[in-house]
């Protein structure tokens, strides 16, 4: 059996990630995807930290790519919904949660909780109670 070194790589940065060494991670994964262009994992990480930084339009390329070999990548779907709200693209935002909604990944169910609430009140079936604050 023979070891993919790609692989290595993809996992050595997400061990980065969880240590918090985002900047490692992002070389590692930039690195392999010089050499695997469309690794969905490695453009979902990349994306992710890219949208962590703040750098949505990157964050946004790299994601949009890992849907493009992976259209019901659930997590990248999430990470653009958020990225769509925040340009104020609801539409947008709606259809990418949709596909994350979708999926049966059991490590999403937080996220699949809060983007049907999201889903509700930007539908008008729920409707946020205003504080006194507000």
């Amino acid at each position: 059996m023979s070891i993919n070194p790609n692989r290595v790589k993809l996992h050595a940065a997400m061990e980065l990630l969880r240590r918090g060494l985002n900047s490692q991670a992002a070389a590692l994964l930039e690195e392999l995807l010089a050499e695997v262009p469309n690794d969905v994992d490695a453009l979902n990480a990349l994306g992710a930290i890219r949208y962590e930084e703040g750098k949505l339009d990157e964050a946004r390329t790299l994601l949009s790519r890992c849907l493009a070999t992976d259209p019901k990548h659930a997590l990248a779907s999430a990470t653009l919904g958020e990225i769509e709200l925040r340009a104020k693209n609801p539409n947008a935002a709606v259809r990418h949660f949709e596909v994350a909604l979708a999926s049966n990944d059991p490590g999403l169910e937080k996220i699949r909780r809060w983007i049907g609430v999201l889903l509700a009140v930007a539908s008008g079936k729920l409707t946020v109670p205003q504080t006194a604050e507000s």
